[in-house]
């Protein structure tokens, strides 16, 4: 039987903060310590914050040749 995939969802400043202070308690763990499930819920966890972060913060796109190069 496959396992669902493990997602979480970030809408606001609040849930980032608390989903960051998760990912980093469990990332604070040794990774030889961590067990499969725990690397999964890093993931998708880091997977939401990126998210939320890319859907807030606009980065614009380069508009030089050096800034497309870099």
């Amino acid at each position: 039987m496959k396992r669902a995939k493990i997602t979480y969802k970030v809408t606001n400043d609040e849930e980032h903060a608390a989903l960051l202070e998760k990912v980093d308690a469990l990332m604070r763990i040794n990774s030889a310590d961590t067990t499969r499930e725990e690397r999964q819920h890093i993931r998708a966890m880091g997977e939401a914050l990126m998210a939320y972060e890319q859907s807030i913060y606009e980065i614009p796109e380069p508009s030089t040749l050096e800034g497309i190069l870099e």
